[in-house]
């Protein structure tokens, strides 16, 4: 799986007694695999993020969207958009 996904995973499992490094493989597993959901409800945007995305008119054509504006579209998200 990719660093996002354990990035996702990680975080999740913060409340966890026992430390991701420690954690038995098939949970770390469960975990990847909810992020996975996580990521790919992310995949479309929504309309208040996209106000945002638009309004950060940066854009990098060789990576179709620049990091500052995928940024801004989560940090949006994050803050009930």
């Amino acid at each position: 799986m990719g660093e996002m996904i354990d990035r996702i995973a990680r975080v999740m499992a913060l409340d966890r007694d026992v430390s991701w490094q420690n954690m038995p493989r098939d949970e770390k597993d469960s975990w990847r695999s909810t992020a996975c959901e996580v990521l790919a409800a992310m995949k479309e945007p929504t309309e208040a993020m996209l106000n945002v995305g638009q309004v950060c008119d940066v854009y990098d054509t060789s990576r179709g969207m620049n990091n500052d504006v995928w940024k801004a579209m989560i940090l949006r998200a994050l803050n009930n958009g």
